[in-house]
């Protein structure tokens, strides 16, 4: 997962909502969002290559998102998969995940993850100071610390904001806040240590099917008033969700 909208108390009648796209190697096999086999209580999508996920929930009403941290080309990335760390927090195999993060936070490459319950979530990166409480605001993760300005970060929780303020919050219309495929402009890219044209390429939204790689999924999660979770994932043409 690449790129993730969390509006916190910014709607009368859903108190979170969620929204991410996964951007991924077409090639790399993948299950949809489903309840996994061996651990039902958790609905997460799977990797089948590493076993982890990129964003699930369990029935305890957790959730847990991921996204890499952009770094150079060069940038020494250890093979632990990330996605372990969503699975193992929802499957409660870690104990105490704070304390998880900080001892073992340094044997991954770069990455944030969002997690809790969905009234408490946090977010932490191995790149960052810290945990950070997500506060009642609309709030933007890609692959930068949290709420960090990159274009497309600023562009997703502007369509946000003004979805919420619709009487009525409509599943279609934030799909196609996942589904904005605009670039940013040149003088707007961040500096991570990749070329312009790969800067430029990565800086929509959604990452348009360009050989190997682009976004595969999108996933739409409410949560209302009583704690009850609704959740949506659409593939997207270019790369199958199998």
């Amino acid at each position: 997962m690449c790129i993730a909208f969390l509006a916190v108390d910014s709607h009368p009648r859903y108190p979170l909502v969620v929204l991410a796209n996964r951007d991924e190697m077409f090639a790399r096999p993948t299950l949809a969002m489903a309840p996994w086999e061996g651990h039902p209580t958790i609905i997460a999508g799977r990797d089948l290559r590493a076993g982890g996920t990129w964003f699930g929930v369990n029935e305890l009403g957790h959730l847990a998102l991921l996204t890499n941290y952009r770094e150079p080309p060069e940038a020494t990335r250890p093979e632990t998969s990330r996605g372990a760390l969503v699975s193992g927090y929802l499957s409660g195999e870690h104990g105490d995940f704070e304390t998880h993060l900080r001892e073992h936070g340094a044997s991954f490459a770069g990455f944030n993850i969002i997690f809790g319950p969905w009234r408490r979530l946090r977010h932490f990166s191995n790149r960052g100071p810290g945990f950070t409480p997500l506060g009642p605001e609309i709030h933007g993760l890609s692959n930068a610390l949290l709420n960090t300005p990159w274009p497309k970060v600023v562009r997703g929780k502007m369509l946000l904001e003004e979805a919420l303020a619709e009487e009525e919050l409509e599943v279609e219309r934030l799909f196609e806040i996942l589904d904005n495929n605009v670039p940013a402009e040149e003088d707007d890219l961040p500096e991570t240590g990749l070329s312009r044209a790969i800067e430029q390429r990565l800086s929509s939204i959604r990452i348009p099917a360009q050989g190997p790689y682009g976004s595969r999924s999108a996933t739409i999660l409410l949560v209302d008033l009583d704690g009850q979770m609704r959740l949506w994932e659409r593939p997207y043409d270019g790369g199958p969700t199998l």
